[in-house]
Order: structure tokens, then C-alpha cells, then sequence
């Protein structure tokens, strides 16, 4: 049986040579062993290479478009919604809409390819939810005057009842933003809120990593 800090120690080796050779790192270690892992290979702190990002997944994206959008468009649309608001994109929770999107292809497909949780409302929620934009015109057409904006305010609320028992609906991040592309049919509608709790999607476990137990 290999000893725990034997086994530590080994890690760290390791991982001073990839230190060398790639610009990103995700841990799923306590805050403690990563500043253990990290501190003894920093040379310069305003040096470009390489860099240590870390965001809590606490932005819930609501999102509206039209029938057949394609996936391209979708993703476009959510990475420039970033992009001019200066969130990262990695800080997604989720995406949320309206439930007679919950057969979207585009939308399926983007979150499956970015492995994030794709939630659905019923008209009713979303109507029941004060929005900063509110449109008849969508209203007509799906029974609720909003889908981006009401969605992703439900889903980053939910969180945070689930964790909290009560949270107060936050006001939105990014109201909705509509965004087109040529050579693309369709329009994308985006907003974007903050929960208070970070979206793990998973509950905790203990894990058995060399000799020693750690919880997650």
C-alpha cells in the first residue's frame, strides 16, 4: 500500500512537468492541496504562462429562438453574450427555456455538447415571473411575455431555494439580447442570471484516494 504523502509527493512531480507544457489545469482538490501543488512553481505572478482559472457555476442562461436554430447559432449567440459582458463562459450553469423547446436540436445538442443541464418551464411558470422586457408579441405566440429572461431567472431562484430554503429572485445579470447571424436562419434570444449557490449536479461523496478519504 502506497503511503498517502509518498503518494502526494509523487502527484507533485508530476505535475511540475505539465506545469511546463499546458496553459490550463482543473483540480478536484481542496483549495489547501492546489496552492500546495502551485506556489513552488511560481516564478513571475504578472508572467502570461501559464495561468490558473477557476469559476464557480452560478450563471443560468435563458434562452428563446426560434424553431430550427441551428446549434451554431446558439453557441454564437451565448459566447458573444459573454464576451461583451465579461462572464466566463466556464461560469455556466445551465441553460433554460421554455418547455415546448425541450425537443430543440440545436439546443439539445449544444448542451450535450458541453455537458450542461438543459431545463424546461411550463408557460405558466415562466408568466408568473416579472421580467425587465416583457413582449406581447411573444406572448401571443407561446402564452408567456418572456422566455429568455423569465427562464433563467426560475432556474438560478431554484438553486438557491434548493440550498438555502428561500432566496430572494436576484435581479437579472444580462437582459435579453437578441443576436442573428448572416448566412444563419433564425434568431436567438439570450439572458443570463446569477444564483446564489453554486450548480454542482451531483450531491457529495467520500472518495478513497491513496490511503486517505476525501469528501466532495
Amino acid at each position: 500500500m502506497i503511503d498517502g504523502a509518498l503518494c502526494f509527493s509523487l502527484f507533485i512531480l508530476k505535475f511540475a512537468s505539465l506545469w511546463q507544457t499546458h496553459r490550463a489545469f482543473i483540480f478536484g482538490l481542496a483549495t489547501g492541496a492546489v496552492v500546495r501543488l502551485i506556489a513552488p512553481l511560481l516564478q513571475d505572478k504578472s508572467s502570461d504562462l501559464p495561468k490558473v482559472q477557476w469559476h464557480p457555476r452560478v450563471l443560468w442562461v435563458g434562452i428563446g429562438c426560434e424553431r430550427g436554430t441551428s446549434r451554431e447559432l446558439i453557441e454564437t449567440a451565448i459566447i458573444q453574450t459573454c464576451q461583451r459582458y465579461h462572464l466566463a463562459v466556464g461560469a455556466i450553469a445551465g441553460i433554460a427555456t421554455i418547455d415546448l423547446k425541450a425537443d430543440e436540436t440545436g439546443l439539445v445538442e449544444f448542451c450535450q455538447a458541453h455537458n450542461l443541464p438543459f431545463q424546461t418551464f411550463s408557460a405558466k411558470v415562466l408568466r408568473s415571473v416579472k421580467v425587465p422586457t416583457p413582449s406581447m408579441v411573444v406572448n401571443q405566440a407561446v402564452g408567456t411575455p418572456s422566455v429568455a429572461e423569465a427562464a433563467a431567472l426560475v432556474c438560478s431562484q431554484c438553486v438557491g431555494e434548493r440550498a438555502q430554503g428561500f432566496a430572494p429572485l436576484l435581479p437579472l445579470l444580462v437582459k435579453k439580447q437578441i443576436v442573428r447571424m448572416e448566412n444563419q436562419p433564425g434568431a436567438v434570444t439570450v439572458a443570463i442570471a446569477v444564483a446564489q449557490q453554486e450548480y454542482i449536479g451531483r450531491t457529495g461523496q467520500l472518495v478513497l484516494v491513496c490511503g486517505k478519504i476525501f469528501r466532495s
